[in-house]
């Protein structure tokens, strides 16, 4: 896992370019209540079907980031370059009180962690836990507790990020599993894209050296066998 780990961290860092590929306001979709979602590009993990494809390249909006620093005329707002004043908009847009907080999409959080850390560390800066950070990842819980444990810049990056979380919705996207959740569960599943998935709460798993799960989220829904070999399933 050391050796793989370093491997994929190196190659984020050299990817990344700090492009934040969307922002939503008001979303009601990504986490609970209302809040503000910030999608990133750049994803290392290969989920076939992926809801977000376009969003696994690094340099996803390249142009249009490049025309907006150039301070060139453009039709759309997004993409762009993570700077302050992207994250002064995202941090005002946070200020009303029925705005239950932040959620990071993507492309994955945890490989642009230039964007994701300095923004989450200024919001508990500002707002300290009145407002909750949600955050998806490809990343096993597992996984993440082994990346952050190397020494490497990224995984170092990684280990501040998970600890400014709230919550955490864990696990590479696995179409065939989404297939039988949908027969499983017309009506729909939580918060996540396959029940493989997992709503974590983070600084209770952190403290408890085991994962706390947000079970009440999908108590009443039908959900695969959790002992399967997700990595060996096609996605």
């Amino acid at each position: 896992m050391e050796i793989q780990g370093k491997v994929a961290n190196y190659h984020a860092m050299k990817k990344r370019l700090g492009i934040v590929a969307d922002v939503k306001l008001a979303d009601m979709a990504n986490g609970e209540g209302v809040r503000t979602t910030v999608f990133v590009s750049g994803c290392l993990f290969n989920c076939y079907n992926c809801f977000n494809q376009k969003l696994k390249a690094f340099n996803y909006g390249k142009d249009n980031a490049d025309s907006i620093k150039k301070g060139q005329h453009v039709d759309a707002e997004f993409p762009r370059y993570y700077d302050q004043e992207l994250e002064d908009k995202v941090i005002k847009s946070l200020k009303p009180n029925y705005i239950s907080g932040i959620t990071l999409l993507g492309g994955e959080p945890f490989m642009n962690t230039n964007i994701t850390v300095p923004l989450c560390e200024r919001i508990r800066k500002e707002y300290g836990s009145s407002k909750t950070i949600w955050s998806w990842t490809g990343y096993e819980w597992e996984e993440l507790m082994q990346m952050i444990q190397l020494d490497f810049p990224l995984s170092k990056q990684q280990n501040k990020l998970v600890h400014l979380i709230d919550v955490l919705v864990d696990g590479r996207y696995v179409d065939s599993i989404r297939q039988e959740d949908l027969k499983n569960n017309p009506q729909g599943i939580n918060f996540r894209g396959s029940t493989n998935q997992r709503i974590i709460k983070v600084p209770q798993s952190l403290a408890q050296h085991q994962i706390i799960e947000r079970a009440d989220l999908y108590e009443d829904e039908k959900i695969v066998a959790r002992d399967r070999d997700f990595k060996k399933i096609k996605r």
